[in-house]
């Protein structure tokens, strides 16, 4: 393990930047539950396709909003042997099963939870389960990115929406996960242009 860096500060020209990162599990109709993270205070679903993001605290400047979806596992779970080759599986059960000789990558040792591409059917009593998608092709920001400031002891408010391949709003596939990178700025000093 020679060679690693780990980063104890972070350089920035904006001055006081403040991350924060959370996530969701999606439920039925895209609802939110299971909400993790700092300096997030809620994230609700209030129209197909449409979140609204209170943060903990209030911000002087929105910078940066990333919003990465997590695949849902769907079906039933597929026992060795009936493997299709190009699917991307998550292994459910070990069992007898040598995944290395179906797909999982070389040098990786099985694990529940492990994802890989098969490339044969299989054998032995291993189980897994297909990866889907979220159905979701962009995310964007809806409205003024400027953060409102509550006076109900809420901090900022943002909107965003998640949109199909078709580009029209719609909540995440159940069973996705929404994870969400906030950048803020908490100095009152403005930069150029603001």
């Amino acid at each position: 393990m020679a060679n690693r860096y780990f980063e104890q500060f972070h350089f920035s020209l904006i001055k006081y930047p403040v991350k924060l990162v959370g996530s969701a599990a999606i439920g039925a109709s895209g609802a939110t539950s299971a909400l993790t993270g700092n300096g997030i205070l809620s994230l609700t679903r209030v129209a197909a396709g449409t979140y609204k993001l209170i943060l903990e605290d209030d911000y002087n400047r929105f910078l940066h909003l990333k919003v990465l979806l997590r695949s849902p596992v769907t079906g039933s779970a597929v026992t060795a042997g009936s493997f299709v080759s190009g699917t991307v599986y998550q292994i459910v059960t070990l069992g007898t099963t040598n995944y290395s000789a179906v797909g999982l990558d070389a040098g990786t040792t099985a694990a529940v939870g492990q994802v890989f591409v098969a490339t044969g059917a299989g054998s032995g009593t291993g189980t897994v389960k297909a990866l889907g998608n979220s159905g979701i092709a962009t995310v964007e920001l809806i409205g003024n990115p400027l953060p409102a400031t509550t006076t109900n002891g809420s901090g900022s408010i943002l909107y965003f929406q998640t949109l199909d391949a078709t580009l029209a709003a719609a909540g995440p596939a159940s069973g996705s996960t929404l994870y969400l990178e906030v950048l803020m700025r908490n100095s009152s000093v403005k930069g150029k242009g603001e």
